[in-house]
């Protein structure tokens, strides 16, 4: 699950930087823009799903401290869905088209958004996963014969 889960945090990485590059082109090309920005979008769902269905129902036996890290977690990713929402319908092609210059603005700022998910997830979550890992790794301890 760490694999995945730094794996698809690459992969975010990736396309954000791949958006903030074409965003900073005097005319940027719309029709990479609008692919760039679907495949964002299928690679947030992908990881959504891989957080809320896999990960996080793993991490369900943690001690106190780490539960409240989880419960924050959760709450920062529903306030960032609703924010995504909101710029998703913002922002159609047709109105990003019509204001470019508002548009880098936006997406400046939801891409910073995207970088500090990733970065309180690999905080929170890269540790616990690791140690759950370890936990897996090591071999039940065996009584000697009588």
């Amino acid at each position: 699950m760490l694999g995945q889960l730094k794996e698809i945090h690459d992969q975010v990485r990736g396309v954000v930087a791949e958006l903030a590059g074409i965003l900073a082109e005097t005319k940027p090309d719309l029709q990479a823009l609008a692919g760039t920005r679907m495949k964002l979008t299928k690679l947030t769902g992908k990881w959504r799903t891989l957080i809320q269905c896999t990960i996080l129902p793993e991490l369900s036996h943690v001690g106190p401290d780490q539960a409240r890290q989880l419960a924050e977690l959760r709450r920062e990713a529903a306030a960032f869905a609703v924010k995504k929402s909101n710029h998703i319908a913002r922002w159609s092609s047709r109105a990003t088209e019509a204001d470019v210059a508002g548009y880098r603005r936006a997406s400046a700022d939801m891409r910073r958004s995207l970088l500090s998910r990733v970065d309180l997830e690999a905080g929170i979550l890269y540790p616990l996963l690791g140690t759950k890992a370890t936990t897996r790794a090591q071999p039940a301890e065996v009584s000697p014969p009588a």
